[in-house]
């Protein structure tokens, strides 16, 4: 399956518009609507941008895989300590893993 048709498929997945995708990359919706037809490929940070956006991966967007949603056997709990590892530096994420790892 083509890059396009992943990105279409997981937009409309979450029921988003082209228009809305766009707003949320920072494009425009003729970009996105270029993707899905495969007439242009979106750049490396494009990708990881429309990855986050779609909740999925860049290899699935790649096509490296077929599961869309790496993280799909994740509780509520596993998603926020992944959230909050990811919005800090690499010195503080080996900070917040010490002391997870103290508590258990």
């Amino acid at each position: 399956m083509s890059i396009g048709r992943r990105i279409q498929q997981r937009r409309e997945a979450l029921r988003l518009t082209q228009e809305e995708l766009a707003d949320l990359v920072g494009t425009t919706q003729r970009q996105i609507s270029r993707y899905e037809r495969d007439t242009n490929s979106p750049g490396p940070d494009t990708i990881v941008m429309l990855a986050r956006v779609l909740g999925t991966s860049t290899d699935y967007l790649l096509g490296l895989t077929d599961e869309p949603n790496k993280y799909a056997d994740l509780d509520d709990i596993e998603l926020e300590i992944l959230d909050l590892l990811r919005s800090q530096n690499p010195t503080q994420r080996k900070k917040i893993m010490r002391a997870i790892k103290a508590l258990v």
